[in-house]
């Protein structure tokens, strides 16, 4: 197959509207204009901001964790199907990443981040993509091995510093959140997460078949005893697998959504956490899955390009033109 490459350059800025850093470049290989695969997900779009956002999977398919659905739309919310389930945007498949539908290479520099904000070579995950050693945090400061320095005398975003600010200009909602591989943002700290007894990683994310359990916001493996007296955890689901995942009852006693990409609405586990979804609860606002953000609806958005929201810690990216952060708007612009 002939191969082309289109290059992305990001830009980012801090104190109003001037592009600091030069991100360097975000390349997609593969068919001119196509990513690196096309996993027949997504939110039923292909570039088009918006097209299909607000659908709702069916009950039986289409949301992280479900069966692919069969026709055109395999997976909602950004999800790509993966050998007959959906997997969220931001999830590892192989040697690539899930990013808004498509699978893409992560992990590099300049590259979109791979599951569980993993970067490699000490670059900080930030905005969704991965930032080296040297280059911007964006509002957060300089990227240091895997630790954002410079907004904050100590530094944010590694494992064991404060977690970065997710919306330093006040205008969505988007989480605090680490940049370090593997941490999620706990008690206002960057700690390990996602295996048994560490803190649930953004996103209620957890060991497969793991309960991320909300009232101690950590995970339980299976077989193991959910707060509570909520039961056995099991395929996701404390009660044995009764309570906790999409469109089930939320556990009792504070326990609430266990399963990934789950929020608790009205006593019922929903999907969140994809593009055009509710945002799942993360510490001072919402978590969405990359590459999205948390707006002020509390719904999940693609973020970054002009005339749409910063991305969290006010990160904007750019296609043939330079865009920056407005501190006023919260709105990407050139």
């Amino acid at each position: 197959m002939k191969t082309s490459s289109i290059t992305l350059s990001l830009f980012l800025c801090v104190g109003g509207c001037t592009a600091i850093d030069n991100f360097g470049a975000f390349t997609f290989s593969g068919d001119l204009g196509t990513p690196d695969n096309d996993a027949g997900g997504g939110d039923g779009s292909t570039d088009v901001d918006g097209a299909m956002e607000d659908a709702s999977p069916p009950t039986n398919c289409g949301a992280v964790g479900d069966p692919c659905c069969p026709g055109a739309v395999a997976c909602f919310g950004g999800a790509c199907c993966d050998s007959g389930s959906c997997a969220a945007s931001g999830s590892t498949i192989g040697q690539q990443v899930c990013h808004d539908g498509k699978l893409v290479s992560c992990g590099m520099s300049n590259q979109p981040c791979c599951a569980d904000t993993t970067c490699h070579n000490g670059a900080c995950c930030v905005g969704g993509l991965c930032a080296a050693s040297g280059s911007s945090c964006g509002a957060n400061g300089t990227c240091n091995m895997m630790s954002c320095v410079g907004a904050t005398a100590q530094g944010c975003g590694g494992q064991g510093d404060s977690c970065c600010d997710g919306d330093p200009s006040m205008v969505t909602k988007a989480a605090d959140f680490c940049v370090a591989s593997g941490t999620a943002c706990q008690g206002g700290q960057c700690q390990t997460c996602g295996t048994n007894g560490d803190a649930c990683c953004p996103g209620n994310g957890c060991a497969p078949g793991a309960c991320c359990d909300q009232a101690q916001s950590k995970c339980i493996q299976a077989g193991d005893q959910c707060s509570n007296n909520q039961g056995t955890c099991a395929q996701g689901g404390c009660q044995n697998g009764a309570c906790g995942r999409r469109n089930e009852s939320c556990c009792a006693g504070g326990v609430a959504c266990t399963a990934p990409f789950t929020a608790c609405v009205g006593g019922t586990c929903i999907a969140c956490g994809g593009v055009g979804e509710l945002c799942c609860p993360a510490r001072n606002g919402g978590f969405c899955s990359e590459p999205y953000v948390c707006e002020a609806s509390d719904t999940c958005r693609r973020c970054g390009d002009v005339g749409q929201s910063c991305c969290p810690g006010d990160v904007c990216n750019q296609a043939l033109l330079k865009l920056s952060c407005s501190t006023l708007t919260g709105k990407c612009a050139m």
